[in-house]
């Protein structure tokens, strides 16, 4: 299964909306947005070409639950 296909079903387990987005700096990379409906904050994760993954909550980006979801979804990916 590939990373994003983990990604996206993490979140609709947890209950967020999951949205794919192109990196024009990063074509070769794949870059989601997770956000929880209703409420504010984005956690953004980028999948490179060679599967590292990057998950960021920007300062401007944070939410009450954007926390807790940073760790739980590390979590998952390193089960993975």
């Amino acid at each position: 299964m590939e990373l994003m296909d983990v990604i996206s079903q993490w979140a609709s387990r947890y209950g967020l909306a999951f949205s794919e987005h192109p990196l024009k700096t990063k074509p070769d990379s794949r870059n989601c947005h997770l956000r929880m409906p209703g409420q504010k904050g984005t956690l953004e994760v980028t999948v490179s070409s060679t599967n590292s993954v990057q998950i960021e909550v920007r300062a401007n980006r944070q939410g009450a639950w954007t926390n807790e979801a940073l760790r739980s979804l590390r979590a998952q990916l390193s089960q993975n």
